[in-house]
């Protein structure tokens, strides 16, 4: 009996998978980014060729992933067609990826319900994360990046970690709030008990990889050169005041994790140390954005899907008839 209903949730989570990442790259491309295929072919082209201006410059994993899946998948006859083509490949990769982290890390937490309900509730609000910009290709990937990056964290998994934060280094700069997570969950505080060989390895994983980054992050601009960078601070900011666009931020930052913004603060309380650490990464992240980013391309808060949800559940949990979960959550 336990073995048909693990088998019956399993499959029904993989239609689910496939449902969400088919249908999102889909609902992505045609309303987003069919309308400006010239645009994006200039811009993939650019950065493809070292001239873009910074920081797209640097993020050249994606367009040559897509440049490479569009010369050697598809036809080169319609560049234009097949262009798109192979954005929808990549984005339905990426996308499967995300969600298959998100789930695996819920899954560390809370039992195969209510995790699969965390998946639920991303893919009815990932929408509007892909929604107000007509290239920023690697943001899919970053967000499954981060959502595999904690779970190798939590596992301790020191190599794929590694290996994480290395293909992050070549996607978008704001991995390095990946390196901050590892500080934050691996070193340990006065007064915890710890192994001397834990601690060693801990502060040895924590270097090396802070290495890695840092050594790909320069090796691009010295390799690629310099560049001006898009916007400056003070004009972002200033268009983020603007009245039109502050308008639009304060209906999608709200909307894209929904009560799971106050879920996640109550949830708090009764969250593992692990949560209680990683979150911490949060207040950061959101900074950065506040001063970098365009507050309506909710899209750049697609990281924090798998602490956010997974403290929110936390809240969620006295609701559950007790004996109701058949399954028990990963050992933690």
């Amino acid at each position: 009996m336990q073995n048909k209903l693990v088998t019956s949730i399993v499959t029904r989570l993989v239609v689910l998978l496939f449902l969400v990442t088919t249908s999102l790259p889909v609902i992505y491309s045609y309303n987003r980014e069919f309308h400006r295929t010239k645009d994006r072919i200039a811009v993939q082209q650019s950065i493809l060729e070292g001239t873009a201006p910074s920081p797209y410059r640097y993020r050249v994993l994606v367009p040559w992933l897509c440049d490479t899946i569009q010369r050697h998948v598809f036809s080169a006859k319609s560049p234009g067609h097949h262009f798109e083509h192979a954005y929808l490949t990549y984005q339905s990769v990426a996308l499967f990826l995300f969600i298959a982290g998100l789930y695996c890390f819920l899954r560390e937490w809370h039992d195969i319900q209510t995790a699969m309900l965390g998946v639920a509730v991303c893919a009815a609000t990932l929408p509007l994360a892909l929604t107000n910009h007509f290239y920023q290709p690697w943001s899919t990937l970053e967000a499954a990046l981060y959502a595999w990056g904690f779970f190798a964290l939590h596992r301790r998994a020191y190599w794929v970690f590694f290996a994480l934060v290395l293909i992050g280094a070549f996607t978008k700069e704001t991995t390095i709030f990946l390196l901050l997570a590892m500080a934050l969950v691996w070193v340990k505080l006065p007064g915890e008990s710890v192994s001397r060989q834990e601690s060693q390895r801990s502060i040895v994983g924590i270097l090396a990889v802070c290495l890695a980054w840092v050594a790909v992050f320069l090796g691009l601009r010295f390799y690629l050169g310099t560049a001006e960078h898009v916007v400056a601070i003070s004009e972002n900011i200033a268009k983020n005041l603007r009245w039109e666009y502050l308008e639009r931020s304060m209906m999608l930052v709200p909307g894209i994790f929904g009560v799971f913004w106050i879920l996640a603060l109550t949830g708090y309380r009764t969250a593992p140390p692990f949560l209680k650490r990683l979150i911490l990464v949060a207040p950061v992240y959101l900074l950065a954005v506040t001063l970098w980013g365009v507050w309506h391309e909710v899209r750049l808060l697609m990281p924090l899907y798998a602490p956010l949800l997974a403290l929110g559940l936390f809240s969620l949990q006295s609701l559950n008839a007790p004996g109701r979960s058949a399954i028990s959550p990963a050992p933690q």
